[in-house]
């Protein structure tokens, strides 16, 4: 019993002597973010916005495309109008990798429970809207490890003008590159051209 009570203690004092690691979070990318995604004069709390959807990169007609869903709410009383959409390599800021207009996001924004909108970009208070994104890059391209979002929304000012206001959001990771080639359903001898890149590497 004494020496049950002796090794007791002293895994009690080895446990005691041993540091406690705290949990490492993303530090990193959250300093990466603060840095490089730029504030605007609107509370970031006034748009939100994040990606719900996102499949893999595919090869499809001589070039590289991603398809996602770009989620877009707005928590505030005024009423904001989605111009535009830019899309940046978190890297590389300087040039978008692609860029949405009004006739784009007019034929891609989904807006659920709304459905006579006069103006389908309109975010009134509390409402919200997906917008179906298709990011074409030419074959030769890759896409860049990780992109944001600059979404440029406009709003009536009380005197009657119009202002701009760029938001930076959605940092989303790139997955790996699907091994599926798209491409024109049949070859000269009017065999399907869709197959498995690992296939056709192993003569099949």
């Amino acid at each position: 019993m004494k020496y049950t009570i002796l090794i007791t203690l002293l895994f009690i004092l080895i446990s005691c002597k041993k540091e406690n690691k705290p949990t490492e979070d993303n530090t990193e990318t959250r300093t990466e973010l603060q840095k490089k995604l730029k504030k605007t004069d609107l509370p970031i709390e006034v748009i939100q916005s994040n990606v719900s959807f996102l499949s893999s990169p595919i090869t499809a007609n001589n070039s590289v495309q991603l398809r996602y869903e770009l989620n877009i709410s707005n928590n505030y009383r005024i009423p904001f109008t989605l111009k535009k959409v830019e899309i940046y390599d978190l890297q590389k800021d300087d040039v978008p990798i692609a860029e949405f207009n009004s006739d784009y996001i007019n034929e891609h924004f989904d807006r659920p429970g709304n459905s006579d909108l006069d103006d389908i970009k309109i975010l009134s208070g509390n409402e919200f809207g997906v917008l179906n994104l298709n990011v074409i890059l030419k074959q030769k391209q890759s896409f860049p490890e990780k992109i944001f979002h600059k979404l440029y929304f406009e709003r009536e000012k009380g005197n009657g003008e119009i202002a701009t206001h760029p938001m930076e959001v959605a940092v989303i990771k790139i997955p790996k590159e699907n091994q599926f080639t798209l491409g024109f359903p049949f070859k000269k001898k009017g065999k399907c051209f869709m197959r498995h890149k690992a296939i056709k590497e192993q003569g099949f």
